[in-house]
């Protein structure tokens, strides 16, 4: 667990996952994950480009809406809780809790930590992601997406959080990228539930696995 706010969260979770893999003697590897698990594999890709052998793209967010309300579930809470209720507070919530209960040091580690330290970390992250909601992702500059070069793969969302339109702008913006639009319609909602993906799993795996095997080395 990690409270330096100098860059955005996914660049910290971008190189978390390459030591990780380097340690696993897993690299090159395709990378992927949906929404905030789409902007750690663009990051990923930005930061080890050499390791990316491709990257899969699920629910790619972006725009004003999700801007506004994305910091809210991210950061605000807890700035809140932690004003209110100091780090103990944050330790007893539900997200933190199972962090702590995954590695115990994380416990050790929070409840030792200046609640002033905590607010100014997530107020920064806060900012920095705010900051981007003008970008094709956030956190990530067109001409960053323009610079990639390894293989990528989108599926785009369909609600107002992960609007459809995000992942065909990203489409556009990485040269040579594929893009697959499920059967789907875009909802206004701000979150469609991910039980109703279920009906959709098997044509993305379809999708992921026939990129995986025209691109693994």
């Amino acid at each position: 667990m990690s409270f330096d706010a100098d860059e955005v969260e996914e660049s910290i979770w971008a190189d978390d996952l390459y030591e990780l893999l380097s340690q696993l003697d897993g690299l090159p590897a395709f990378i992927g994950g949906s929404s905030s698990g789409a902007r750690t594999a663009i990051m990923f890709g930005l930061r080890h480009p050499e390791a990316a052998g491709g990257l899969l793209l699920f629910r790619v967010t972006g725009g004003a809406f999700a801007a506004e309300r994305l910091p809210e579930n991210y950061y605000n809470q807890f700035i809140r809780m932690a004003e209110a209720g100091g780090m103990e507070a944050i330790c007893a919530d539900d997200q933190y809790a199972e962090r702590i209960a995954a590695n115990p040091a994380n416990g050790d580690l929070l409840r030792n930590m200046d609640p002033a330290a905590f607010i100014a970390a997530l107020t920064r992250w806060r900012d920095l992601f705010v900051a981007g909601k003008d970008l094709p992702v956030f956190g990530v500059s067109e001409a960053e997406l323009n610079s990639m070069k390894m293989p990528v793969v989108i599926i785009p969302g369909n609600d107002k959080v992960h609007d459809s339109s995000a992942g065909r702008i990203v489409h556009e913006m990485i040269p040579g990228s594929e893009i697959h639009s499920l059967p789907i319609e875009d909802q206004d909602l701000p979150l469609v539930p991910f039980e109703e993906w279920a009906p959709h799993e098997p044509e993305i795996t379809r999708v992921f696995a026939d990129f995986m095997n025209r691109h693994a080395g």
